[in-house]
């Protein structure tokens, strides 16, 4: 009996082992002139800030680079940590944005992302703009 159920239970655990996507805004964001910048620790791959930059401009952001004398001008600051996976391939297994006020730096929300297992090869643009959109569906920017 119980083999005759092992499909399904299989079924059911590859299918409850999706990516994490969240975010906590605790008021919406209004769209302003925003820097992406990663942490101290860049992993080399520019896919999670253009997809980021990608995001933001979708929800009326100005995105300009706050490392070219753009400082005066921005007035939100998008840091982010990229953690990277060894497989057949790297992978993107943790992304960690915070939105920064650019002038006090407080934290005016954040969103998280953690790749699962058995885990896909998802370019890591797509992963940031998705996270950026669903931080956007939950009420994070507003309109």
């Amino acid at each position: 009996m119980i083999w005759r159920l092992l499909p399904l239970l299989t079924l059911f655990v590859v299918a409850s082992c999706g990516p994490t996507y969240q975010a906590d805004f605790p008021k919406p964001i209004s769209p302003t002139t925003v820097g992406v910048i990663d942490d101290e620790d860049f992993s080399g791959d520019e896919g999670c800030k253009t997809g980021l930059q990608a995001g933001l401009r979708s929800h009326g952001f100005t995105v300009v680079d706050p490392e070219v004398g753009s400082q005066n001008s921005t007035k939100l600051i998008v840091k982010y940590q990229d953690t990277w996976m060894w497989d057949v391939v790297m992978y993107l297994r943790k992304l960690n944005v915070t939105f920064l006020d650019a002038k006090t730096g407080k934290v005016k929300g954040k969103a998280f992302y953690k790749n699962s297992y058995p885990h896909g090869f998802v370019p890591s643009s797509k992963v940031a703009e998705q996270l950026i959109e669903i931080a956007g569906e939950q009420g994070a920017f507003a309109q």
